[in-house]
């Protein structure tokens, strides 16, 4: 370099530097790209319909309240889109928490100590489910993280979906999640939402949930 005219140096200078910017922009735009699309969902998921009363496993039914409705967040600390709507998520519990139970489930493959530790760095106040085999996730049709599962006070399900059409949860016309959170404790039954809210986005699970609840691996 020290060798070659100073402005051909000058230009070797700028285009390894464009090159740097491009190839950040190109790494940021695929990313994005990537949870702009639908996850993938797994053959013969099973989805309980809203209104049925699923069959939960034991972890999380010991967590529900009899006369209480139960917002399950799933969660995984491997998946960006969980934390963007992290601090949407502590609204909701700091809005309808006097009137609603919160439960985070984490969706991981980590050994105990590791799972305490990703637990630890969601930063939610709210009882916690280890879901390592799927079953939690499979028993109300849940394939990807970020997603909410509402069960109202009898314990039928109210609302299974997305918090908002944006990733980051940024668009007050589309909270999926505090528009059925407000219906149920209110009395009214969940509005008309268009079909973003019940499309998943965000990541799969570490497991496929192409089964049954019950059902072996």
């Amino acid at each position: 370099m020290q060798g070659l005219p100073r402005g051909v140096r000058f230009a070797l200078f700028v285009g390894i530097n464009g090159a740097l910017l491009l190839a950040i922009g190109v790494a940021f735009w695929f990313q994005d790209w990537q949870y702009a699309l639908p996850t993938p969902r797994p053959d013969g998921l099973f989805q309980p319909a809203f209104g049925s009363r699923p069959e939960l496993p034991a972890a999380l039914q010991s967590l529900r309240n009899p006369g209480r409705p139960l917002l399950v967040h799933f969660a995984s600390a491997q998946c960006p889109c969980t934390e963007f709507n992290l601090d949407h998520v502590r609204t909701l519990q700091k809005n309808f928490g006097g009137r609603v139970d919160f439960a985070v489930v984490l969706q991981t493959n980590s050994a105990p100590e590791e799972a305490t530790r990703e637990f630890d760095g969601l930063h939610l106040s709210m009882s916690r489910v280890v879901d390592r085999d799927g079953q939690t996730a499979a028993a109300l049709g849940v394939y990807g993280t970020p997603q909410a599962a509402l069960l109202d006070a009898d314990g039928h399900l109210f609302y299974r979906g997305n918090y908002n059409r944006s990733r980051y949860c940024q668009d007050e016309s589309s909270e999926f999640v505090r528009i059925a959170l407000s219906a149920l404790v209110s009395g009214r039954v969940l509005p008309n939402l268009p079909q973003q809210a019940f499309v998943t986005f965000g990541c799969p699970l570490p497991r496929s949930l192409a089964r049954r609840p019950g059902e072996g691996s």
